[in-house]
């Protein structure tokens, strides 16, 4: 299968976008009303996400040549970035509750590092998998 590049971009600006006015709207109603609106809270972490793992499926999808060199991937591969996207995802959330949201003061910095950790193999493991294709 053909991946659109420009289309995924495209998208990738759409989730940002959409993060952005969500962000607006629940620190707009956060001031105004005093407790956070936890549904506006949970579609802005759901878009930051998204915007996240778009991009690194973009990343892994052009990298290993698919729709360029490659008429399409073979199933353990597109498995392989499947995977990999969705612990990138909940990566991702837990990154931004945990450690860059209201939570990060109350956590033990040792704390902090170790969460970091997963996240740091797997970007290793990404570079080394592109890596040793090309």
């Amino acid at each position: 299968s053909l991946l659109y590049a420009q289309k995924v971009i495209g998208g990738i600006m759409v989730a940002a976008c959409i993060e952005g006015a969500v962000q607006y709207f629940l620190h707009k109603d956060w001031n105004n009303s005093g407790p956070e609106n936890m549904m506006l809270f949970n579609l802005a972490m759901v878009f930051y996400c998204i915007k996240y793992v778009f991009t690194l499926r973009l990343l892994m999808q052009t990298a290993s040549g698919s729709g360029l060199i490659l008429a399409e991937l073979a199933w353990g591969v597109t498995l392989k970035m499947d995977i990999a996207c969705a612990v990138f995802f909940v990566m991702q959330w837990a990154w931004k509750l945990l450690i860059s949201y209201k939570y990060r003061k109350m956590l033990d910095f040792n704390f902090t590092m170790t969460i970091t950790v997963p996240g740091t193999l797997l970007w290793l493991f990404l570079f080394t998998w592109v890596y040793r294709k090309f």
